[in-house]
């Protein structure tokens, strides 16, 4: 009796140990230097956009160069494809809080939404690439 009842507790923490495994490989596509043009909704022209994540060290940092901002993304959650952000830039003179959902479009690519004013208005997008 006392070996199945070690032998159910050990495949239970098992299951349980490849589970956390699973969704940590899961969000490893999130990991990686990102860049592309954002487009600002009202605005004629974009600007570059460099996002760099390490998913493991916990380090989500947003730049954009032309403008001279940079900050972190703050994660919300992250469910399969799809990771829930707010945007705090510390640097330059850009709008900051903005809500941001990051997903994936494929290996190589990420869509880039930044919603204000209590999540009702889009305010910039992109499509950034790899690096």
């Amino acid at each position: 009796m006392k070996r199945s009842v070690l032998t159910f507790a050990t495949a239970i923490l098992l299951v349980f140990i490849s589970a956390g495994f699973s969704s940590a490989k899961k969000a490893h596509w999130l990991d990686g230097t990102w860049k592309g043009s954002k487009f600002q909704v009202n605005a004629d022209k974009g600007w570059q956009t460099e996002l760099m994540i390490d998913k493991k060290t916990k380090s989500f940092v947003i730049s954009y160069p032309e403008l001279g901002c940079k900050g972190v993304l703050e994660m919300i959650s992250i469910k399969g494809t799809t990771a829930i952000f707010t945007e705090k830039l510390d640097a330059g003179a850009c709008i900051t809080d903005g809500y941001i959902i990051i997903t994936k479009v494929g290996d190589k690519y990420i869509s880039f939404t930044c919603l204000r004013d209590n999540k009702t208005r889009l305010a910039s997008f992109s499509t950034l690439e790899r690096q």
